[in-house]
């Protein structure tokens, strides 16, 4: 009962507290409730905040046996792919995220930072760039994706356009 009290305050201050107890609660928990996916989310997102990729990846996966499109569990798992450089990953996650909740403004983002990485110009990156400007409009790294796209394509307007957007943003 401790330990489901102190996990339920970590939950409620500021989302989730990371203080040097927290990860002890949450595998207490865990161990008493396997299946529980928000305490198994927490300690995940836990790791990936302290830059332990590894951990956050086996936890992360381990939650996926109970819930297979867990949209908080494969965001943690796209970003830590994401940091580990494994880019085919990070949009396989990222798809999943976006077919059950197309709205994560995070997840566009993301998705548009592999395919600028990659110097994508297909139509879907084009779209993705979009979507992800729309969320982020500074992003300068995506809107170079979206010129770069335009120009490959022969889009003379939109990147005329793209240019002026980020001659605006660079002021």
């Amino acid at each position: 009962a401790i330990v489901r009290f102190l996990f339920s305050q970590y939950l409620l201050h500021e989302k989730y507290t990371y203080t040097p107890f927290a990860p002890q609660i949450y595998q207490k928990i865990l161990e008493l409730e396997p299946k529980n996916l928000t305490a198994r989310y927490v300690l995940s997102e836990y790791y990936y905040r302290q830059s332990k990729y590894a951990e956050t990846i086996a936890e992360a996966e381990q939650g996926l046996q109970y819930d297979q499109q867990h949209p908080e569990l494969l965001a943690v798992l796209a970003k830590s792919y994401y940091a580990c450089g494994e880019y085919g990953k990070v949009v396989t996650y990222c798809h999943n995220i976006l077919a059950k909740r197309p709205g994560r403004a995070d997840i566009q983002v993301l998705l548009a930072e592999v395919y600028t990485k990659n110097a994508l110009t297909t139509n879907d990156a084009l779209k993705t760039y979009k979507i992800a400007l729309q969320h982020e409009p500074d992003h300068l790294p995506i809107r170079q994706a979206l010129l770069r796209s335009y120009l490959r394509k022969l889009m003379v307007k939109e990147a005329i356009a793209e240019s002026e957007q980020i001659l605006r943003t660079l002021h």
